[in-house]
């Protein structure tokens, strides 16, 4: 990426002021100043903000940074700017970094790496789970999002500070306006100062790219894709001057190229500072997308009345009454049978599928619905929940293992196969494949028949969450929801 001298100037200005953040008062805020770390005798520093109402478990950080510098304002103050995230249950970390000009980027990402290990490590004193951390910035915070995407690694089990010893991955990143490729932009190691004779004078760029350009490509997110990185999303306005849009173009090209889930939104006139009506798109693409990835979507998955009626006896035809009667003679003529018995001819080829998978798969009944339950949660389909739940007890699983599902494969109390299990059940639904180390965990307890079926049970509920979310079909009588 190759800025002329007025693109710098602007980016410098650019650096002056946090533009991704409108300030407004709350009522509180829960924990100020968390300690995640030192240098050169001061602290590194992190805010938590929890939801007003019930949190879903996951948590995302923001990458306080403008230019790489990280400003400190009053927390409370800082509550209203992330509601759409708040309101969905997330609970909010603000990160902040070693900011310039004392500090470069490679030292900014060496510190935000640092905060996602201190997280995970203590993630139950927030009431998060490790393993549904995402992570979200603007311009220079969309850089270390990125980063943090692309650059992570499982920690070092021998390292003295265990706070090094824990992974600094996380489950999914949304950036917005991201510088992605900093070759050509870093100016060499010697900060330029004030009184310095013209003649080593260095060109007028942000002093955070002040450091060895033999690390630019280490430090640019676009040289750093490989197929293991964090589902990614870029928002970017396509009358951006400071960071061109290509950026989040390039960003995308390479990862749907690894085979890594992406999507971007680029905004038609919007500028480096996204504002009003452009905010908004990019807020919900950013709610929708960790939704999608951290298992924490919005409460708001169906429509408020049923699009599709459920048919009553007497609208029903031959073909259907042949179809439906059974179920009513054996008490089991639930709103999802006579909703889906609308399109009969599609339902008299679904049935058969659905049938193997619920009754004659090789799958236990508790890995079963453990996974079923697990993609009902994921997916937001609260009949599917609900009508599982009531399965999932009569296999054995207790009230309190049912609770434990919605936490996720990182909550304590699950064995090495079903954290497994459960973690399987996350990357199907958000990468659409298990990945190695899950599946040799799997291979060690099930057959390739057994894997197999796992990997049909996911899809046949996940397709089955999106036509009970999508056609509105109403919980039955006696049926409880998801747990408050």
């Amino acid at each position: 990426m190759r800025f002329t001298p007025a693109i710098r100037w602007m980016f410098i200005l650019a650096a002056l002021a946090s533009v991704f953040i409108e300030s407004a008062r709350a009522d509180k805020l829960d924990v100020p100043d968390v300690v995640y770390g030192h240098k050169d005798g001061m602290a590194l520093t992190f805010d938590v903000l929890y939801p007003e109402g019930a949190a879903n478990g996951a948590g995302v950080l923001w990458m306080v940074s403008g230019g790489w510098v990280s400003q400190w304002s009053p927390p409370e103050s800082q509550r209203a700017g992330f509601g759409y995230l708040l309101d969905e249950g997330y609970t909010v970390f603000l990160v902040r970094h070693g900011s310039s000009p004392r500090y470069f980027i490679p030292d900014a990402v060496g510190d935000v790496r640092r905060a996602v290990r201190f997280i995970r490590l203590n993630a139950a004193d927030w009431g998060v789970d490790p393993s549904r951390l995402g992570v979200s910035g603007g311009s220079a915070g969309g850089h270390l999002t990125l980063m943090l995407g692309t650059a992570s690694d499982e920690g070092d089990p021998n390292a003295e500070d265990p706070v090094l010893r824990v992974s600094d991955r996380v489950a999914a990143v949304a950036a917005f306006c991201p510088p992605v490729d900093l070759r050509g932009m870093e100016r060499g190691s010697i900060p330029r100062r004030p009184g310095d004779p013209a003649a080593v004078q260095r060109p007028i760029v942000l002093d955070a790219l002040n450091f060895d350009p033999a690390q630019a490509a280490e430090y640019s997110p676009l040289v750093q894709v490989s197929a293991d990185d964090s589902p990614a999303l870029m928002i970017h306005g396509d009358a951006d001057l400071l960071v061109p849009s290509k950026d989040s173009e390039e960003m995308y090209a390479a990862l749907a190229k690894a085979g890594v889930a992406t999507e971007k939104l680029i905004l038609p006139g919007a500028e480096h500072a996204i504002k009003g009506d452009d905010m908004k798109r990019g807020q919900e693409a950013v709610v929708a997308w960790f939704g999608k990835h951290l298992g924490g979507p919005s409460k708001a998955t169906g429509p408020a009345a049923p699009r599709i009626a459920p048919l009553k006896e007497a609208e029903w035809t031959p073909g259907q009454r042949e179809l439906l009667e059974p179920r009513a003679a054996s008490g089991t003529l639930y709103n999802v049978f006579t909703t889906f018995a609308t399109h009969e001819k599609l339902y008299r080829e679904w049935i058969p599928f659905g049938t193997y998978i619920l009754r004659d798969s090789s799958l236990s009944a508790r890995d079963r619905e453990l996974a079923i339950l697990r993609i009902g949660w994921l997916c937001r389909a609260e009949y599917e929940w609900a009508q599982h739940t009531r399965i999932a007890r009569t296999a054995g699983i207790t009230d309190a293992e049912i609770g434990r599902i919605a936490a996720g494969p990182g909550a304590e109390g699950w064995s090495e196969f079903e954290s497994a299990l459960l973690r399987a059940v996350d990357e199907l639904h958000g990468k659409a494949r298990i990945g190695d180390g899950t599946w040799e965990t799997l291979a060690k307890t099930y057959s390739q028949t057994q894997l197999m079926d796992l990997v049909f049970t996911v899809g046949q509920y996940n397709l089955v969450s999106m036509a009970l979310n999508s056609f509105g079909v109403e919980l039955d009588e006696g049926l409880e929801g998801f747990p408050e």
